[in-house]
């Protein structure tokens, strides 16, 4: 439900373009393998002449398929991924993409090195290869590292401060278990960009579904003194969480309150959760009263 909310929002079309229509051609996988060797086999070596002249002997049609099947050998180690896109860069008439980037500095944040993130996360800003897809990967990296100021400052590097990418980034976050560094890049965001309830909704379904209650609640009072309305969505993590903690009369009102206020865009999943809490406490006839009001 919050997915499409998100959907609705108006789309930043000055930063995002249609991708040209390119044609993918097979990657000749024994090439692929050759390469990847030698990156494995030198990835410790100091001597980066040594390793482009090995790569120079090998005989493979440098495309962005080849290298993104590269760094898909290379998911968590940053050594042959940095090199092989140093490298890239070298040979005449390759050029990289805001894909490749994306992948480069995915690689880089998996494997924990920030240094080299931040430094890819620039290039492709002052190269124009940047996109709000570039943000959410180098946010998530950032903020599994804990480096919540450098979360904060990529929106400024990138200078975006739209609502529509602030949700994308949150979504990322608190789907990745890090609701607590989204809460910390929405609030510092508070004066270039203001959070609405989707936004707001994101957090609270990523502290229900980790369990945190008390932060949710917090959420969930913040949305209320700002004068908004929850989401579906949010409702039904509630509900379903006061359920789990047994903390059913809470539960209960938080229902009847969702059918008052949000009553046509209330949908079946939200019945489904209450009458299946129901019946696992027992109280067939109540999940019946439930399913005659559907």
């Amino acid at each position: 439900m919050l997915t499409r909310c998100l959907k609705k929002l108006p789309h930043p079309s000055r930063r995002i373009q249609p991708p040209p229509t390119t044609i993918i051609t097979p990657v000749d996988q024994a090439a692929l393998l050759r390469v990847c060797a030698v990156l494995h086999q030198t990835q410790h070596s100091r001597d980066d002449d040594k390793i482009i002249s090995r790569l120079e002997n090998l005989p493979f049609d440098l495309s962005r398929e080849f290298f993104l099947q590269v760094c898909n050998r290379f998911t968590s180690s940053w050594r042959p991924v940095y090199r092989f896109f140093r490298y890239a860069q070298t040979r005449h008439g390759f050029s990289h993409s805001p894909t490749t980037f994306n992948r480069a500095i995915d690689v880089m944040g998996k494997s924990k090195n920030i240094t080299f993130l931040w430094e890819l996360l620039i290039e492709s800003v002052e190269s124009q290869m940047s996109n709000e897809r570039t943000l959410c990967v180098a946010v998530k990296a950032l903020a599994e590292a804990r480096e919540l100021t450098k979360c904060v400052t990529a929106f400024h590097l990138m200078k975006i401060y739209d609502l529509w990418t602030l949700n994308r980034v949150v979504e990322t976050l608190c789907g990745s278990k890090l609701v607590e560094e989204a809460v910390f890049v929405v609030n510092r965001l508070k004066a270039w960009v203001a959070p609405n309830e989707v936004t707001y909704g994101f957090l609270v379904v990523g502290f229900c579904r980790g369990g945190d209650l008390v932060g949710a609640s917090k959420v969930w009072n913040l949305i209320i003194g700002e004068g908004l309305e929850p989401d579906v969505g949010a409702y039904d993590e509630m509900v379903d969480t006061l359920m789990k903690q047994n903390r059913f009369l809470d539960a209960l009102k938080m229902f009847e309150s969702m059918r008052v206020r949000r009553r046509g865009e209330l949908g079946l999943s939200s019945y489904r959760i209450v009458i299946k809490w129901l019946c696992k406490r027992g109280e067939i006839r109540g999940a019946c009263v439930v399913f005659v009001r559907l």
